[in-house]
């Protein structure tokens, strides 16, 4: 459990810092803006080995906002980090829409991810639904970026979330 709260902070943070410099070089051309939650390959979901205990494992970046320049590079930085450490990885841009933001994760979480990385909550309600998500999805764990947790006039704290 804690080398998975590792892997994900280290993700979060690397892939932040790719995007930062691939800002600096060209650009190629739009991706879309959704993907369809991928099945696990056969392959992917044989245990890790000791040498890499995240290998097999599937995690997916969900951002409530439209796609952008600067989050597709992100996405792409943590797409290629991921590859290279043998994990699933699998992107969301939710269009603004904090309903769909919420769907998509709980797709996500029903499907087995074994960590989210979201972006950008709602302050009024991403508190009472990530902690909703989190009681009945045991193993999940959660990283969030820019999201506020603010319920009962009061700004929370989620046990685990980063």
């Amino acid at each position: 459990m804690r080398n998975i709260k590792k892997f994900v902070s280290a993700l979060l943070i690397g892939a932040m810092v790719s995007g930062s410099l691939m800002a600096c070089g060209g650009s190629k051309s739009a991706e879309s803006t959704t993907a369809s939650v991928a099945e696990p390959k056969a392959e992917d979901t044989k245990a890790a080995d000791a040498s890499n205990p995240v290998a097999g494992k599937k995690v997916a970046y969900i951002m409530i906002m439209p796609s952008a320049t600067i989050f597709q590079m992100w996405k792409d930085s943590c797409k290629k980090l991921c590859d290279k450490l043998g994990v699933q990885f699998d992107f969301f841009f939710c269009d603004g829409d904090f309903n769909k933001w919420q769907d998509t994760i709980r797709t996500c979480a029903s499907a087995g991810y074994d960590g989210l990385i979201v972006s950008h909550g709602n302050q009024d309600g991403s508190y009472v639904f990530l902690k909703g998500i989190l009681d009945e999805y045991k193993d999940l764990k959660i990283v969030t970026f820019d999201t506020q947790f603010y319920a009962d006039g009061e700004y929370k704290k989620l046990d685990g979330v980063t």
